[in-house]
């Protein structure tokens, strides 16, 4: 009988302040993290993701109000989701984040 992986989860709720990266810190045991849509507000503001620290609103990968969320997974984008992420808005938003990691 083969074993199974544990894996544990986490979600984190995030307020960005304007400008001010958030970063997500590497973790080679990561297998998968869940950005979700930013929580409606009367702006309507919007937030961008990025491997790289000098994210900037706009230069990414985008969620907005209203859609999808982004799901970066060991199994398709391999190394890629254990790297640190950064998140970025031009104005104050809140999000989530949900990362799982294998268990040690």
């Amino acid at each position: 009988m083969g074993s199974v992986m544990r894996k544990l989860g986490a979600v984190r709720s995030v307020v960005l302040v304007a400008n001010e990266p958030f970063e997500i810190i590497a973790n080679d045991r990561r297998v998968a993290l869940l950005f979700s849509p930013p929580v409606p507000t009367a702006k309507r503001p919007s937030y961008t993701i990025n491997t790289d620290r000098a994210v900037a609103p706009g230069e990414g990968l985008n969620l907005a109000p209203g859609g999808g969320h982004v799901l970066i997974t060991e199994e398709l984008y391999g190394d890629a989701v254990q790297k640190s992420w950064y998140a970025v808005s031009a104005a104050a938003v809140t999000f989530g984040f949900l990362e799982t990691v294998r268990a040690s």
